[in-house]
């Protein structure tokens, strides 16, 4: 059973030992030159990295720490789930 971070009870569900799916969107910033990942299930996950590997490892090295402070330090019986998603990056 999986259950989505940053909905009602996640927190519980998580400390449960359910698994919480963390949704990541990723952009192309050609002008920079990166690619660039942010979670709306996940206050704080946003991070960039020349490579879509290298974002990957920086994504999910973020999103652990990011739900450990969530859940305050009890993310350990947590198991996550992170899914990216590619989306194009249109300058404003």
């Amino acid at each position: 059973m999986q259950y989505r971070a940053g909905l009602p009870g996640w927190k519980l569900f998580a400390r449960a030992g359910g698994t919480v799916v963390v949704r990541v969107e990723v952009m192309k910033d050609a002008d920079a030159g990166v690619y660039v990942a942010r979670s709306r299930d996940l206050d704080g996950l946003v991070v960039e990295a020349p490579t879509l590997d290298e974002l990957r490892t920086e994504v999910i090295g973020a999103a652990s720490q990011l739900l450990d402070i969530a859940m305050d330090g009890q993310h350990a019986r947590a198991k996550t789930d992170t899914r990216m998603s590619d989306s194009v990056l249109c300058p404003a």
